[in-house]
């Protein structure tokens, strides 16, 4: 379980909040409501939770804060829709939100118990969609890492460097033959273009587009079955900045050798 987030819909209108960048999972965002929520799963399975009586085409348990008004209504994420359940279905989720008032139409509970289904807050497109693009954020970040760790120590060994990354074997190897200093980076397993592309873009102090293929064995790498390499001019300046920023040994690397 990854998580109690709410739906982008409850974040801005129900909540009034704007949608951070994708480096802010929604289920992090500073809200007391949200907060609280992170308990709900924990304490449904122990049996301690309220649910929603008045809804009942899907099950909603009660969250709420004493002394600040706000409600809100969760559910698991076995609820979601099945075209979601691939993106959304770890998740639990907050539905909706609002605040308490007693004997009024404008009260939460009273409100969504008005409307004739409760699906409406279960999430949709776009709560999918942001899902995806956080996990992309959060890959890229990983890579970039990654990829920084194995350049300086390559940089400093003068040998190939390997680590696992997903189902993929990146290697890294950085020579400075010939007054210029050349990056190699490869790949095995189930590389998709886009993967590929954002592993490229991971390597800073290089232009984009002169990263060129090498179609076999180079001087000091020796590709493996089905490995995809490519090499590049590396700018130095990029390298001495990620010495600074990735001291050797701060991640689990090993020679290819």
């Amino acid at each position: 379980m990854n998580g109690v987030r709410p739906t982008i819909r409850c974040v801005t209108e129900d909540l009034g909040l704007a949608l951070p960048g994708f480096d802010v999972a929604l289920h992090l965002l500073e809200h007391p409501l949200i907060k609280r929520a992170q308990l709900i799963p924990a304490q449904a399975a122990g049996g301690s939770i309220e649910r929603i009586r008045a809804l009942t085409d899907v099950w909603w348990l009660k969250v709420k804060i004493r002394g600040s008004g706000w409600r809100g209504a969760v559910t698991a994420g076995e609820n979601v829709p099945e075209i979601f359940q691939e993106l959304c279905g770890d998740y639990w989720w907050i539905g909706a939100a609002g605040k308490r008032n007693d004997d009024s139409k404008h009260d939460f509970y009273y409100a969504i118990a008005s409307r004739p289904r409760s699906d409406w807050m279960l999430p949709r497109q776009l709560d999918a969609t942001r899902i995806k693009a956080e996990r992309a954020y959060a890959d890229m970040v990983a890579i970039q890492a990654r990829i920084g760790a194995m350049l300086v120590e390559s940089l400093m060994s003068g040998k190939v460097l390997t680590a696992e990354y997903m189902a993929h074997i990146l290697s890294v190897l950085v020579k400075a033959p010939d007054g210029e200093t050349y990056v190699t980076v490869g790949t095995t397993g189930t590389a998709s273009p886009e993967v590929f592309a954002v592993l490229l873009d991971s390597v800073p102090g290089t232009d984009r587009d002169a990263w060129l293929p090498e179609p076999s064995k180079i001087r000091g790498f020796e590709p493996r079955p089905g490995e995809l390499i490519f090499s590049n001019i590396i700018d130095p300046k990029a390298l001495d900045e990620l010495c600074d920023l990735y001291p050797i040994g701060t991640l689990n690397l090993s020679s290819g050798d």
